[in-house]
């Protein structure tokens, strides 16, 4: 599996719950390019037993009775797993338990959340970019380039252009393909406006690096999409509460009724939807580019 390429992608943000494969599916088949899986710690995933479900053809990590992540066939190439770590060696144990079965491996530098934060994790890197970078170092050492997967990272804006541009550098140098940056500092909230003039300082240093930026903060559908990617000339974009809200904000034709949207959700996690009679399950990636297009 060749690594990824992030240009020119409008992405389903990882969020906690609501991400879990239902939504990604639904994403998905209106249009999205890639998922992104909600953020798994790693000393959560190691210890997990790999196995595919006979029913639904799901590849499953599990403990005891638990599925911590399913992963669909439809997903294959196009899923990104993101990764909470504040540690080199867990980072690199969790992720290779993984990256056979993802595109990508995302670490997570900008959950301002206590359950991230309080172990280092998080927006907790921000305030320690040496840990952060000896982190993304050893992903792509070990990982990216042994298994032929993207490594990328997701962080929020520093307090200042200047602290953010210098530690944009450092991570661009790592060896990751993608670099995703929500347009809102640490104490920011999603109600507060993002600050989407600050990351076009940030892309142009991206592009000096040769490593593609993607958007995120206020990104509402993909006609939206398109013109923030024109406007701050940044890469792509990622989207997040608008899709939360509305998986199929990704529909180039502008998105369902959330009606009909809860239904296809309903589907989703319904067993009989995993029949192999059911034609819904059969739907290809060919399918889902087509509906995209109508």
């Amino acid at each position: 599996m060749a690594p990824l390429d992030y240009r020119n992608k409008v992405v389903l943000a990882p969020m906690v719950r609501i991400g879990e494969l239902p939504t990604r599916l639904v994403a998905l088949r209106h249009g999205a390019d890639l998922v992104w899986g909600p953020e798994t710690v790693d000393r959560a995933i190691l210890g997990s037993e790999r196995s595919i479900n006979g029913k639904t053809g799901c590849i499953e990590y599990t403990k005891g009775n638990r599925v911590l992540y399913r992963i669909h066939p439809l997903e294959k190439g196009r899923l990104v797993y993101q990764l909470g770590s504040a540690d080199a060696k867990l980072a690199v144990e969790a992720a290779k338990l993984v990256a056979k079965d993802v595109a990508g491996v995302d670490l997570n530098c900008g959950c301002p959340k206590h359950f991230s934060i309080h172990a280092g994790m998080g927006a907790a890197l921000l305030k320690d970019v040496p840990r952060l970078v000896s982190i993304l170092r050893a992903l792509v050492q070990e990982v990216g380039k042994v298994y032929d997967i993207g490594i990328s990272c997701k962080i929020r804006l520093l307090d200042t252009d200047e602290e953010t541009y210098d530690m944009v550098r450092q991570l661009c140098r790592t060896g990751i393909v993608g670099l995703t940056v929500h347009c809102r500092t640490t104490p920011m909230r999603n109600t507060e406006k993002a600050l989407l003039d600050r990351i076009r300082g940030v892309a142009e240093i991206c592009h000096e690096e040769g490593i593609p930026c993607l958007a995120n903060g206020d990104v509402e559908n993909y006609e939206d999409a398109l013109r923030i990617m024109k406007e701050y000339n940044v890469d792509g974009a990622m989207i997040a509460r608008a899709a939360e809200v509305n998986p199929s904000c990704f529909r180039k034709g502008g998105k369902l009724p959330s009606i009909e949207v809860a239904r296809e959700l309903l589907e989703q996690v319904h067993p009989s939807w995993f029949e192999p009679s059911n034609a819904r399950l059969l739907k290809s990636k060919t399918t889902f580019q087509t509906q995209n297009t109508s």
